[in-house]
């Protein structure tokens, strides 16, 4: 098939003539009724960005299932593979503390995109309450309704959509205390008012959504149809319904945190959470490259075809994932170095003091299980706390808790761990103890 480009390309492609209006025309009813079209009932408003103001929604969206759109659902599918192989064998610490990470760093990046500050601190001491289910059901603690529910999504409890209500309903939770009350929505479940997107001064408009809660709903409804049927393969699905969402704007504000999280929820449950805890990330890292991807795919003068931007979005997907096979892999090596240096130098110090064979393996589970956390929390909020440090233990080596408390003031009376906090207590690695003699 060559490079395909969008229509507004094509029409100026080549050192010759441009296509005339006719000749364009029959590119686009060729692509669109081409035997690797895909043809859905979704019609976005679209701009004429030369015509201030001037749309459409005459055209249905639909792409064109090209070789490299091909390929790259192949790649996701691999590195979901990947992600889900190396993620299974490390040590449950250890993924349950990159899981937090995960979180973290997606609520960050997807508030980052939209210029709403936050702290990774704050942030990874809340997703910690979370993971632990240890929130106290009122959602006190700022994002801790953002939390639950991304945490529900990677555990495949995800909100499914089957009526405008749900949206609402997703709307309330992911966005619980983020909202103005002035932005608030003003109709029975969405805004009823105009709106823009674009500078907040106006001085430049990219898109104006719907006007008002009809108008919206005859948007959803198909969208919600088109999110539910089958025989799509579930990537391009995902972020066709990402563009479309975002084009109808259903609120005032915080459209573009939930559109990201539906994104999310739908990736991890059909490849897996990491895939869906990388995408606000890629996105964020990826965003001149996202916006273009909008506009070039919201400009009415490409007919609705949305085959680059399924092509785009599949990239910033599988760069996601990427990065998270290769962070991954370099700590699953970080672990094993340090667990070595860890071995040697215990035993360097226990050739000094008087511990007992028990007490000496019992301390290197201690720091086994810190370190994981150290490692693959990232620095993002709390590391394990005592008490959660005691509970696994118990768990998993029927170390008693009185003994687990007891071996860990010893180690920190002679500096091997250092406490990092008292409520709750957590205690880090001394760096003299997981690096070479």
């Amino acid at each position: 098939m060559g490079n395909y480009m969008s229509l507004s390309k094509t029409k100026y492609n080549g050192s010759g003539p441009s296509l005339s209006e006719e000749e364009l025309l029959a590119e686009y009813q060729q692509r669109l009724n081409g035997w690797s079209t895909y043809k859905t009932e979704l019609f976005p408003l679209l701009n004429y960005y030369k015509l201030e103001g001037v749309q459409t929604n005459k055209y249905p969206i639909f792409y064109v299932q090209t070789s490299k759109a091909t390929a790259l659902e192949t790649q996701i599918n691999e590195n979901s593979r990947k992600i889900k192989l190396i993620s299974g064998n490390l040590p449950g610490v250890a993924e349950l503390s990159y899981v937090k990470r995960g979180l973290v760093q997606e609520i960050y990046s997807t508030n980052e995109i939209e210029g709403v500050k936050t702290n990774k601190v704050e942030l990874g001491t809340v997703a910690g309450e979370v993971l632990n289910s240890k929130r106290s059901g009122l959602k006190t603690k700022r994002l801790e309704s953002t939390f639950v529910l991304y945490h529900d999504a990677i555990q495949g409890r995800i909100i499914k959509i089957h009526s405008l209500k749900d949206f609402r309903t997703i709307y309330d939770q992911i966005l619980h205390g983020e909202i103005n009350e002035d932005d608030l929505p003003n109709g029975n479940l969405f805004r009823n008012k105009k709106v823009f997107i674009g500078t907040d001064d106006g001085a430049i408009i990219r898109h104006r959504p719907p006007v008002n809660e009809k108008l919206i709903n005859d948007q959803l409804l198909p969208l919600i149809s088109f999110m539910n049927r089958d025989g799509i393969l579930p990537a391009t699905k995902a972020v066709i319904s990402h563009f479309m969402f975002e084009n109808t704007h259903p609120f005032v504000d915080g459209n573009g945190r939930m559109g990201r999280y539906l994104l999310s929820a739908y990736l991890s449950l059909k490849y897996d959470m990491f895939t869906g805890l990388s995408i606000s990330q890629s996105i964020y890292s990826n965003r001149d490259r996202y916006y273009n991807l909008f506009k070039e795919a919201g400009d009415a003068n490409n007919m609705a075809d949305l085959t680059m931007f399924v092509e785009g979005m599949l990239k910033i997907i599988r760069d996601g994932q990427e990065d998270v096979i290769l962070n991954l892999q370099e700590l699953e090596d970080s672990l094993e170095e340090s667990d070595e240096y860890l071995s040697t130098n215990l035993d360097n110090y226990f050739e000094k003091t008087g511990y007992d064979e028990q007490d000496k393996s019992r301390m290197h589970s201690i720091m086994y299980v810190i370190l994981q956390s150290q490692l693959f929390s990232g620095g993002i909020g709390d590391t394990i706390t005592l008490k959660e440090l005691s509970d696994h233990l118990k768990e998993s080596l029927q170390m008693p808790v009185s003994q687990t408390q007891k071996l860990v003031r010893l180690l920190e009376k002679d500096e091997i761990i250092t406490k990092v906090k008292k409520r709750p207590i957590q205690y880090r690695i001394n760096e003299a103890f997981l690096t070479k003699y």
